[in-house]
């Protein structure tokens, strides 16, 4: 399990970035800002769903999370990239991942920063020869 400080950096620099999710359930996009205990927690019940899948004979109780927005919009791109592929990576264990809203969460916070490395903006979208 990461913990409560990395999951609420990862959605607080999120939403100071403007990131959105795709939530099919509802067939739109939601704003990170403002939703921001929702993003938290679909990404802890992800990661705890991937915990006990790996040790399933582990009994201690995985404690709920309750968001506490952090001071780390200065955070650079990279930090935030490498931050999601850690919490990715914890919860690549559960079966449910690579279809659920936390994976769209995820997704959106690290594309977000993949879109502020310096030189992304300035780089051509097609390669020509």
């Amino acid at each position: 399990m990461v913990n409560d400080f990395h999951l609420d950096a990862l959605v607080t620099w999120g939403a100071a970035h403007q990131a959105s999710w795709y939530r099919a359930s509802e067939g739109r996009h939601v704003d990170m800002r403002g939703n921001e205990p929702a993003a938290a927690e679909l990404l802890h019940a992800a990661n705890a769903a991937a915990f006990r899948e790996r040790y399933p004979r582990d009994a201690e109780p995985i404690p709920p999370h309750r968001y506490r927005a952090r001071a780390v919009a200065w955070l650079p791109a990279v930090q935030i990239i490498k931050a999601c592929d850690c919490l990715g990576y914890q919860c690549s264990d559960w079966t449910g991942w690579p279809e659920s809203e936390a994976f769209r969460v995820l997704q959106a916070i690290r594309e977000k920063a993949i879109r502020l490395l310096p030189g992304y903006e300035g780089a051509a979208w097609e390669l020509q020869p």
